[in-house]
């Protein structure tokens, strides 16, 4: 028993120091702030309500994901910040945020650790002392096993034992662990450019469309010839419900050479949402598909969130099976979501259900009707799965629609500041502010703004919103007004509407108001809504304001030619979308369906290619 007991006290020893370190934060050097684990964050994070989170990557990281509460203010910003900002006595909003929170306890975090670190020094010379850097970054914490806010996922399918094995993760870590996810290069602009190309008709049936294309390539002659033939149409309307599905083959000829690829669209249009899934296929003889190459785009009818899935099948399955699975893809995804704590993410639950439905309905139509063209797909086959998926510009603005609470905004004033279910634009709430409910208040002001930011690579910036205006004033002083303030400048009136010459109760009815935002690239700005009452107390006025929205074109390492230039590097995705782009050029109409395979075509890839390489 006695040679027992020094083995028992080391082992007691072990586990109060092991308890001891996960507990206690290890000091950096000199340096004012302290340098913790992703285990110590979470602790801190879960016993502080007033914590701050600051995220000091980039935009386009930080959408892709990021700690539930976290706000975004990046390094760029923080090294270029005017710590002599203070708050204008006009009520504009100086609103200088680390100042607010420099009692605060700050927990700061990047990728891996290195720009925290520099921030957390910020910081530190500033006098903010409270802050703590998280060794290890989103990284560190995802590979903990910790959730992030995410609607960006990566996964992946094996087929053992006709079992399907998927594996769901964030795109940040599929991206932090993909060792060739960076070797990418891209095609200089220019290359395989068609020239003094002409279309001729050949042939036209209900069913058939038979095409010659001439041109020049880098000044060489090409003459193709493009075969469009229908091979089955299926469509329904039961329920209220319209579902389509259409199979087509196009097949191109060169120089004698015959290429072929298959395509199948599924649509449905519902009064709630659409669904597209869209579907080329590459045969590599008779019996099997080289490769496959999916998209599958759900639109909820006024619903602006949006989700990104990038799939990637590891083992041979046939079309049917394909379509069976990606249905279960879809499941666990749902099911993902709606384990999520935060009510935005949980909202796209249910249209994950909707694509599992959709989708297990397509697989055993394909199963039953299309038999002859349910052949195993022997190399690859890749899926881009989401809500409003499409090749779309970057959001600037975060809940402009306001759906999930006032969270992004700040909100404050002497009227109204709150979410409205009575009158909104779209999905179910707007933003009422001013005096409705509250009395006026002479020279009285209800605002909301946000602090955002625009990249030095985003250009045609665009500004909007929708409004709904309320007063009873004849005069002008009584008004919506929109502001524009750069981080450390003046605010710049963008907007201003009020009562006029108009008198007695107005309503304008929903507006909207859009504008260039172009100067401000590059630039950290808060876009600020504010009601103003006049000098009197004695009418109501009053506004809502609904689907505010700054986009952008965004372009990291290749402009967007580049950027398709990049996919279509890729031999199997030239074939792929070359051959829509032709028979689309020959009928350039939506009608076509090769238009709608090539936007899918080119969507898949390009889309792909942004996720891969130019993230």
């Amino acid at each position: 028993m006695n040679k027992k007991k020094p083995a028992m006290c080391i082992l007691l020893v072990a586990i109060l120091l092991s308890a001891f370190l996960l507990v206690s934060p290890v000091v950096a050097e000199e340096s004012g702030y302290q340098n913790i684990s992703v285990q110590q964050a979470k602790q801190i994070i879960n016993g502080d309500p007033n914590v701050v989170i600051l995220d000091v990557r980039n935009q386009s990281e930080y959408d892709q994901g990021h700690l539930y509460g976290a706000t975004l203010l990046a390094l760029y910003q923080l090294e270029n910040w005017d710590w002599n900002w203070t708050t204008s006595s006009e009520g504009q909003p100086y609103v200088n945020f680390l100042q607010a929170h420099a009692n605060d306890t700050i927990v700061v975090y990047c990728g891996v650790g290195g720009r925290s670190t520099q921030a957390c020094q910020i910081l530190a010379d500033h006098g903010i002392n409270d802050v703590y850097n998280m060794e290890g970054g989103i990284t560190a914490w995802m590979q903990a096993e910790y959730p992030i806010y995410t609607k960006n996922h990566h996964v992946s399918v094996d087929v053992v034992d006709e079992v399907s094995i998927i594996q769901i993760e964030p795109m940040l870590l599929y991206q932090a662990s993909c060792s060739s996810c960076q070797n990418h290069t891209c095609l200089a602009d220019g290359e395989s450019t068609i020239t003094n190309s002409t279309v001729t008709v050949l042939e036209e049936s209900e069913n058939r469309t038979l095409i010659l294309i001439t041109g020049e390539v880098n000044g060489t002659a090409i003459e193709y010839t493009i075969d469009t033939t229908l091979l089955a149409r299926h469509s329904t309307f039961r329920n209220g419900v319209n579902r389509t599905m259409t199979f087509l083959s196009i097949e191109t000829i060169k120089d004698g050479i015959s290429n072929q690829l298959f395509g199948l669209k599924y649509s449905v249009q519902h009064e709630d949402y659409n669904l597209t899934l869209v579907s080329s296929l590459i045969p590599s003889d008779l019996e099997t598909y080289n490769s496959t190459v999916t998209l599958v785009s759900y639109d909820p009818i006024g619903v602006v969130i949006k989700s990104n899935e990038f799939i990637e099948f590891n083992s041979s399955v046939t079309l049917s099976q394909q379509y069976k699975i990606l249905s279960d893809v879809a499941k666990r995804l749902g099911r993902t979501y709606s384990s999520s704590d935060e009510q935005s993410l949980k909202n796209l639950a249910d249209g994950y259900k909707t694509m599992r439905d959709e989708i297990r309905s397509l697989s055993n139509f394909v199963k039953a009707n299309l038999s002859e063209y349910d052949r195993p797909i022997t190399d690859k086959a890749i899926t881009i799965m989401g809500t409003g998926l499409q090749i779309s510009d970057p959001e600037a603005i975060s809940n402009g629609g306001f759906e999930s609470g006032t969270s992004y905004w700040t909100v404050g004033g002497s009227g109204d500041h709150m979410l409205s279910a009575v009158e909104y634009y779209s999905g179910s709430y707007s933003l009422l502010l001013g005096y409705k409910y509250a009395n006026p208040v002479a020279n009285g002001r209800d605002s909301a703004y946000q602090y955002t930011s625009i990249p030095a690579n985003g250009y045609n910036v665009q500004f909007s919103f929708k409004y709904k205006l309320f007063t009873e004033d004849s005069a002008n002083y009584d008004r919506l007004e929109v502001y524009i303030v750069p981080y450390g400048g003046d605010p710049q009136l963008f907007f201003s509407i009020g009562g006029s010459s108009r008198g007695g109760m107005e309503t304008y009815g929903w507006n909207s108001w859009s504008t260039s935002l172009e100067d401000y690239r590059d630039q950290s700005i808060y876009v600020y809504f504010e009601v103003y009452n006049g000098a009197d107390s004695s009418y109501r006025t009053y506004a809502y304001i609904d689907e505010v929205s700054i986009t952008y074109e965004e372009v990291n390492d290749c402009d967007f030619w580049e950027l398709v230039n990049c996919a279509l590097s890729d031999p199997q995705a030239l074939a792929y979308c070359t051959y829509f782009a032709y028979a689309c050029y020959a009928f350039p109409s939506y009608v076509n369906p090769a238009c709608w395979l090539l936007a899918g075509c080119v969507a898949v890839y390009a889309v792909g290619c942004y996720l891969a390489y130019c993230w």
